[in-house]
């Protein structure tokens, strides 16, 4: 049997337990994102504030390219 013409076939996206579902919506929806998106903006968040991941804070007294 010939395999070249074979199609990977993606993974389906992780699923949660309704609960969880119905909240990624409402916030998918809130923030004018997609679910996976807005789980990816959730579990960076998260990580940012367990130190687990850096956080690049502004530096608001610094000057500043271009106009406003």
């Amino acid at each position: 049997m010939a395999t070249d013409n074979v199609i990977p076939i993606q993974q389906p996206a992780s699923t949660f337990d309704n609960d969880i579902e119905d909240a990624l919506r409402q916030v998918a929806g809130e923030l004018g994102l997609s679910r996976n998106d807005a789980i990816r903006t959730i579990v960076r968040e998260w990580l940012q504030q367990n130190t687990y991941l850096p956080v690049h804070e502004l530096d608001e007294d610094g000057e500043v390219g271009g106009n406003a």
